[in-house]
């Protein structure tokens, strides 16, 4: 369905909550290149990670925890 739809997909989760982008889905053995994933960080490193967007591309930056 991404494929076929051609615009960006963001995908965002926190599984391993280890901070990751990365491309995470194939078809015909080969990468999406319109849907990005962003695993979020989590249990002892809680972070914000500010997502921007620009034409078609994301960019994604961590923050720092608020003291």
């Amino acid at each position: 369905m991404a494929n076929s739809w051609g615009k960006p997909v963001l995908v965002v989760h926190g599984d391993s909550h280890q901070f990751r982008i990365d491309p995470p889905f194939q078809l015909d053995k080969k990468s999406l290149k319109n849907v990005t994933r962003s695993i979020v960080p989590g249990a002892s490193n809680v972070r914000a990670v500010k997502v921007s967007v620009k034409d078609v591309r994301f960019s994604f930056e961590m923050l720092s925890p608020l003291r």
